[in-house]
């Protein structure tokens, strides 16, 4: 395959426009391990925020309708939902699925 030629390769240039995006790449996941080292706890309870207002937001978007405190005890204080009520599970499951893409407590 031509691509993989190292001849082809050493010919392809990167715009500098390419090159300034992958050096910010760069910098910000310094930054972020960075925070990841001082100060665990922030970028924890910014997750916390961003999984609650993921789940608000998508359970907003399908019609799911729970009470304020149903809301609170399923998606901030993890409890078990109703297993007879489709819209507690429902909400259940998206808190349960961002968990799982963000590793929360992996």
């Amino acid at each position: 395959m031509k691509s993989f030629d190292p001849s082809y390769l050493a010919r392809l240039a990167m715009p500098p426009r390419l090159v300034r995006q992958v050096a910010a790449l760069a910098e910000f996941r310094g930054k972020q391990t960075l925070w990841m080292q001082t100060r665990p706890e922030v970028l924890k309870q910014l997750l916390k925020v961003a999984v609650i207002e993921s789940v608000e937001s998508s359970s907003r978007l399908e019609r799911i309708e729970v009470g304020p405190q149903t809301f609170d005890n399923i998606v901030r204080k993890s409890g078990a939902p109703d297993a007879e009520s489709r819209p507690q599970t429902e909400l259940a499951g998206y808190r349960d699925a961002l968990r799982l893409i963000h590793c929360i407590r992996c």
